[in-house]
């Protein structure tokens, strides 16, 4: 097997171990590769980040001989949950500052990271300004993260127009959102649920999770 080939399986079992929370052992099979590409380097601060060992992580990160925009991505992505947005979106400013250019997973990490902030506003102007700053058009991706949290924020009219104005078709995903919310929300959303109820159920036709979703939002509606 030769070098580049060698790298290759060996990145793909710290992958595979790193999925199964071993990452002690994703850092002795990472070690023992001879050749180190840029993939394998992402594939290890990924490890360690998906397992919760942000600091070695970071340490690894830092330790990159290149940094490219997928290694940004990585540790990026570990930070963009509760209690770790402030650290993703200092990150997001380095990376920037290192003119490195954002893509879209990128400028999707930094939206999660937004809405796990809490601050609603700062995530609308973030999504405002993906156009404008990153000369990127939003993708479906991005419009079912803003549609989500402004849905879990009880902005459920927001949400809904957003679902009938973004320029894509209409998914499933973004009417279950919507769904979910008038669940958790309270108030009388009747013929809101009713009309997500029928986008979900007609996009999702014959499969069992959409009726689950369905028959929930009724009994909470209605109990």
């Amino acid at each position: 097997m030769q070098a580049g080939e060698n790298c290759v399986v060996w990145t793909a079992l710290v992958t595979a171990f790193s999925q199964h929370g071993r990452s002690i052992q994703a850092k002795e099979l990472f070690d023992q590769i001879s050749e180190k590409t840029i993939v394998s380097w992402n594939a290890m601060v990924a490890a360690y980040a998906q397992n919760g060992h942000f600091q070695r992580a970071k340490k690894l990160f830092d330790e990159l001989p290149e940094r490219s925009t997928s290694s940004w991505n990585s540790i990026i992505a570990a930070n963009s949950t509760d209690g770790r947005w402030k650290f993703a979106l200092e990150l997001f400013h380095s990376m920037t500052l290192d003119g490195v250019r954002a893509d879209d997973i990128t400028l999707l990490c930094v939206l999660f990271a937004c809405s796990h902030s809490g601050l609603l506003g700062v995530s609308r102007n973030f999504f405002r300004c993906i156009s404008k700053d990153w000369d990127a058009l939003p993708t479906l991706q991005h419009y079912h993260a803003m549609i989500d949290l402004l849905a879990r924020s009880g902005e459920v009219g927001r949400s809904q127009e957003l679902v009938e104005t973004m320029p894509y078709v209409s998914s499933s995903i973004a009417w279950a959102s919507l769904l979910g919310s008038y669940r958790t929300q309270g108030g009388d959303h009747r013929s809101l649920a009713k009309l997500a109820s029928g986008h979900v159920t007609r996009i999702e036709a014959g499969k069992a999770g959409a009726y689950v979703l369905l028959s929930n939002t009724i009994f909470s509606t209605y109990n």
